[in-house]
């Protein structure tokens, strides 16, 4: 077995198969204006945060028993961080009391998201940009010193080499703003999904790990639909029957939702609407007074 000292609990997950070890789960953050921060969940607590302040992070002291466990890192600095980069490090052992803890494999099934991300309202989940397999680094393995640097190199170190196997995902993050908010997630599952398949080839038990980043969703930028009124006649004695308007907008407007204002100093009649498309409705209007003729339009996003 490994040294007592990086044991860490059985997890006897209800949701899971087969119960499997875990030694390491850790997170280390660095920005090109912050220095190397690390939160470890196991083998015990430790927000080891050498710039006191800066970052808060929060975590659940457990797994979820679905093998999830969430990092809530706040940006405390009172400035902006440039190119922010965190690596999330999992480090299990599958029926290690059966049949050590050297004999497993790993393999890179796809660095996309899982098929169900957790849903954070406006956060938006990202998949890693790097990754690494390898020996944590007591038997000559370079994982660790990786994770310390967060420097993945997007390899399989042990290629088809069964051996003592830790796996960690890198994330990107170009500008934290200071006084924002990121969510980071470790997922540990026995079912088929998108990461990183580790495996114990004797007692055929597999185990999939991810890692899932979730950002600010950007703000909603307000575009009104378009209205374009075409009025070839602007005086004449009798009404005015050449009037059109047409009314677009990229997320989509109804003729229901195209109206003549309220504010209208204009005389009129026989105002109809016709959906063109899903983007477009084009209308007519009868003139029958001298003044001002504003529409007003409606969409699922601003009004016009």
């Amino acid at each position: 077995m490994k040294k007592s000292s990086i044991f860490a609990v059985l997890m006897a997950l209800s949701s899971f198969s087969q119960a499997y070890e875990m030694y390491g789960l850790k997170l280390s953050l660095k920005a090109t204006n912050l220095p190397f921060t690390e939160s470890i969940v196991y083998p015990a607590i430790v927000q080891n945060n050498p710039v006191n302040g800066q970052l808060g992070i929060t975590v659940a002291d457990t797994l979820t028993t679905d093998g999830k466990v969430l990092w809530t890192v706040d940006n405390n600095s009172g400035q902006d961080l440039q190119s922010l980069q965190a690596v999330t490090y999992i480090d299990i052992e599958i029926d290690q009391t059966q049949n050590t803890f050297f004999n497993e494999t790993a393999a890179l099934s796809s660095l996309t998201l899982p098929q169900t991300p957790t849903p954070i309202n406006n956060y938006l989940p990202s998949a890693p940009t790097a990754w690494q397999i390898d020996e944590p680094g007591y038997y000559g393995g370079q994982l660790n010193a990786a994770y310390q640097a967060l420097s993945l190199n997007n390899s399989n170190e042990l290629g088809t080499n069964a051996d003592d196997i830790a796996v960690t995902f890198q994330h990107s993050v170009p500008l934290l703003k200071k006084g924002e908010r990121l969510y980071i997630e470790a997922r540990i599952g026995d079912q088929p999904t998108n990461g990183i398949q580790q495996s114990d080839p004797n007692s055929q038990q597999s185990y999939y790990l991810n890692s899932v980043i979730y950002t600010q969703a950007p703000p909603v930028v307000k575009i009104p639909p378009v209205v374009a009124i075409t009025a070839p006649t602007t005086t004449s004695p009798a009404d005015i029957t050449d009037t059109t308007i047409s009314v677009t907008d990229e997320l989509g407007v109804l003729a229901a939702d195209v109206v003549v204002a309220s504010t209208t100093t204009a005389g009129y009649s026989n105002f109809s609407c016709q959906q063109i498309t899903a983007t477009q409705v084009d209308c007519i209007i009868e003139i029958t007074a001298s003044g001002d003729l504003v529409i007003s339009a409606t969409d699922s996003d601003a009004v016009c």
